[in-house]
C-alpha cells in the first residue's frame, strides 16, 4: 500500500504538534515581557530525503496575529514573538514545495510545532509529472503498482495528485 501522510490535491498538510495530556501544558507559557505569547518551532522537508529547510517563509493569516511572519535560519528553525492569545492560521511557503497550511492553532497551548514539507512533484523531459517518491530519493513515472520504485527500496509516498493516488 502507497504511505499517503500527509499529501492530497497538491496540498501538504502534514503537521506534528507537542503538547501534555488533555491540551494542558504543566509548562508556563513562553510569554513575553508584554504578556504576549511565542511560537517556535523547525521546518524540514519529508523523508525520505529529510532535511532542515533555511529560507521558509511562515506568516500568520488569520487570527488576532495575522500577518506577523519570519522566515527560518539555516538549520530551520524560527521564532515568532509578541502574539496575542488566540487561535491562528499559518501557511509556510517555499519554492520548489507545496504550501504547508494548519488551521485553528491555539497559541495559547501549542507554543512550539513542526512544519514538514513535501516537494514539488517533478515533471520528466516530456512534461508527464512523477507518480511516486522512492525511499532512496529517487522519483519515478511508473503508473502501476508492479515494480513501482522496486530497484528504489520501494515507494516513499504517492505524487498527488497522480494517477497512483486513492481519491
Amino acid at each position: 500500500m502507497l504511505n499517503r501522510t500527509g499529501i492530497g490535491a497538491g496540498w501538504a498538510l502534514a503537521a506534528t504538534f507537542w503538547m501534555a495530556a488533555c491540551g494542558r501544558s504543566s509548562m508556563p507559557l513562553p510569554t513575553t515581557d508584554d504578556g504576549t505569547l511565542s511560537l517556535s518551532g523547525t521546518a524540514a522537508e519529508v523523508a525520505p530525503s529529510a532535511h532542515a529547510l533555511p529560507g521558509v517563509h511562515i506568516l500568520i493569516t488569520d487570527g488576532p496575529g495575522a500577518g506577523h511572519e519570519t522566515t527560518t535560519d539555516a538549520g530551520g528553525t524560527f521564532h515568532l514573538t509578541a502574539l496575542p492569545s488566540g487561535m491562528i492560521g499559518i501557511v509556510a511557503t517555499k519554492d520548489g514545495y507545496f504550501p504547508w497550511r494548519v488551521m485553528n492553532l491555539s497559541v495559547d497551548t501549542y507554543h512550539e510545532i513542526q512544519i514538514v514539507m513535501y516537494p514539488q512533484t517533478p515533471r520528466d523531459a516530456s512534461g508527464t509529472p512523477a507518480t511516486a517518491r522512492c525511499n532512496d530519493g529517487t522519483w519515478s513515472w511508473d503508473t502501476s503498482l508492479d515494480g513501482l520504485c522496486a530497484t528504489h527500496g520501494g515507494v516513499a509516498y504517492a505524487a498527488c495528485p497522480g494517477p497512483l493516488c486513492v481519491h
